[in-house]
């Protein structure tokens, strides 16, 4: 399965937990030196540009090998090797003595984005009775304040759903996709509300010390809010009233959420963020990445040509193998592969020759993709039949009958590959064969795609011999 986002379930992934959590509840959090204490588990600190790799507990009052599998009397953590150290919460928040149960943070976000006019937000009015009421009338807003339903944490729990269906059903919230919100909401029933929610881990909210002045990321003030706001909520020395636990519970909840919602734009999903550094750009074994340039010579509608060094690339493993069999030592083939890159040479033409000859039908198998892959036909399982013996074209050789499928042309698009290295892979992205995606995609019967370009004097000839009368 595919990388993909969903929602979680909070009660039961702490039930999964290796580690005893910590429950933000009912923790001391009084004086100076037990808020101090709990900073230092719950923020990592850097003082200096190198990082240590020793095995520690939370708090780094225990440090080095000799202390693995100790368990700190400060933090009460146990000491592993970092090689073990596996990233899950270790603070959590669980729902206040008499507060309902706690709204995922992501669906709180989500709500809070969709359901707001202008500068007023309908959840927060809801959820709080000292948000100011709109400067204009709105129609639904005074249909829902006819059920004479309290404005706070408890009673929007209670009435989510009567919320939810009143608000998508407004014409106010007309065009606005939240048909999407219902899927997402049907799709994970259980995982709206729990008992439990995570505070962000510590090694996401990081202090650096310079000297006498301390750096730190202004997105982590939100989950250091969040942390102030509900430790020790529920210990007797704090007594609050139901009132205060359910406005900071509702507080809590939004800044955990606004702390999400920034650190993902901001650190994850632009240009320069997490995922396209790591995974969205990241390329995988037996991939390619080159210019496509016309293929002007004989050819079948679905094979390329590619270039020398691309082919030394994908295939290096494949190279590797037979240049040991010829006798070469390890380090003696990866220097002549990499000596070859540049230059043509007989035995490296051979073995790239026979790679091709040895594959079922003297081709191999791989898909090609020029993103974004929007459209059916954006990517084609095609096979490759030979290598480009020019090391100075570096260009993919792609038939000219394909680019309408790709919206591509010859002025410098690029496109990716990925070879299939089992048949099994071949026969699993069979459908994407480009005589697949002859039919249009619209709902007009057996009408041909725009995309497929068949010359008109042949489709002439088509006509008369179909019209042929013997």
């Amino acid at each position: 399965m595919a990388i993909h986002l969903e929602l979680v379930n909070f009660d039961q992934l702490i039930a999964q937990l290796k580690k005893t959590p910590i429950i933000l509840n009912d923790l001391r959090y009084y004086s100076e030196t037990e808020r101090t204490n709990l900073m230092k588990q719950f923020l990592t600190e850097y003082s200096s540009d190198r990082i240590s790799t020793l095995p520690q507990c939370d708090c780094g009052y225990l440090v080095g090998e000799y202390t693995i599998g100790q368990t700190c009397p400060t933090c009460n953590t146990t000491v592993i090797n970092e090689s073990e150290f596996e990233i899950e919460p270790h603070f959590w928040l669980r729902n206040p003595i008499g507060v309902s149960k706690l709204i995922n943070p992501t669906v709180w976000y989500i709500l809070k984005q969709k359901f707001k006019r202008g500068a007023f937000n309908f959840i927060r009015y809801f959820t709080d009775d000292k948000v100011p009421e709109p400067n204009r009338p709105i129609k639904i807003l005074e249909q829902i304040k006819e059920l004479n339903i309290p404005r706070n944490y408890n009673s929007f729990v209670e009435n989510f759903h009567i919320y939810l269906n009143m608000l998508i059903s407004s014409s106010d919230f007309r065009n606005r996709g939240l048909e999407d919100i219902l899927k997402l909401l049907e799709m994970y029933p259980d995982c709206i509300f729990s008992e439990y929610i995570p505070i962000p881990h510590r090694d996401m909210l990081v202090i650096e010390k310079v000297k006498h002045l301390s750096y730190m990321d202004a997105t982590s003030q939100y989950a250091i809010s969040a942390f102030n706001l509900m430790a020790g909520i529920d210990k007797k020395l704090a007594d609050r009233s139901l009132y205060i636990r359910m406005d900071r519970t509702v507080k809590a909840i939004d800044m955990i959420a606004e702390y999400y919602a920034i650190y993902s734009k901001v650190y994850l999903s632009p240009k320069e963020g997490i995922f396209r550094h790591h995974i969205f750009s990241n390329r995988t074994h037996f991939s390619f990445r080159a210019v496509i340039s016309s293929l002007t010579e004989p050819h079948r509608y679905n094979e390329i040509h590619i270039p020398w060094g691309v082919a030394i690339g994908v295939f290096k493993i494949h190279i590797l193998n037979k240049l040991e069999k010829l006798g070469m030592g390890h380090n003696e083939a990866i220097g002549f592969i990499n000596r070859c890159i540049n230059e043509l040479n007989p035995i490296m033409e051979k073995i790239l020759d026979d790679l091709i000859d040895e594959s079922k039908d003297k081709q191999i198998p791989f898909i090609l993709v020029r993103n974004p892959s929007l459209l059916m036909g954006s990517v084609h399982l095609l096979y490759i039949t030979k290598v480009i013996k020019n090391i100075h074209d570096n260009t993919i050789k792609l038939p000219i009958l394909l680019t309408g499928f790709y919206n591509a042309d010859f002025d410098g698009d690029e496109m990716n590959g990925l070879v299939l290295i089992d048949v099994l892979l071949e026969n699993l992205n069979y459908p994407l064969s480009s005589h697949r995606n002859i039919h249009d995609m619209s709902l007009t019967p057996y009408k041909i795609s725009d995309h497929l370009l068949i010359p008109k004097p042949v489709i002439s000839m088509i006509s008369s011999w179909l019209n042929y009368d013997d």
